[in-house]
């Protein structure tokens, strides 16, 4: 279960989270099982943090860094993560159906054969990056990430 004081300073500011997340970067972050649909999340520093069994349905997560996050049956379905920091994320059973993953990274996430990506929204995405910048930007109007999962 989550733990409580995280989730009401998650659920009061955004702003206020990301700066004590910078504040307190020793501590584990646990909001498994986390009511958080349709919870204004952009720009939110979740990364490394146990989001197992969450629930993040209709929520706008755009601009946010999940980068080696747990989010394993997570539920994320609808939800707007454009431009969201994916990269090393374990999203194995998670649900991202219509999900918009436009201009994300999703280096090395691991995702595989349980992991739904039914009618993802995605014009284009990041496969990698690099201490430069430089990013491997895959365009397409029609990528089809479900031809990419990945088993582990």
């Amino acid at each position: 279960m989550a733990n409580e004081e995280q989730l009401e300073r998650l659920k009061r500011s955004v702003e206020e989270w990301n700066q004590w997340r910078e504040e307190n970067l020793d501590i584990k972050i646990d909001l498994s099982s986390a009511g958080l649909r349709g919870a204004n999340l952009e720009r939110v520093n979740l990364s490394r943090a146990n989001l197992r069994d969450a629930k993040l349905s209709r929520a706008c997560i755009s601009h946010a860094n999940f980068s080696g996050t747990d989010l394993v049956f997570a539920n994320l379905s609808g939800a707007d993560l454009s431009h969201t920091n994916l990269w090393i994320a374990r999203a194995l059973y998670t649900n991202f159906e219509r999900t918009n993953l436009t201009g994300a990274c999703i280096w090395d996430w691991h995702i595989n054969n349980e992991t739904n990506l039914n009618h993802v929204i995605c014009k284009y995405i990041y496969l990698g990056h690099d201490y430069r910048g430089y990013a491997d930007r895959r365009p397409s109007e029609t990528l089809q990430l479900a031809t990419t999962k990945l088993t582990e």
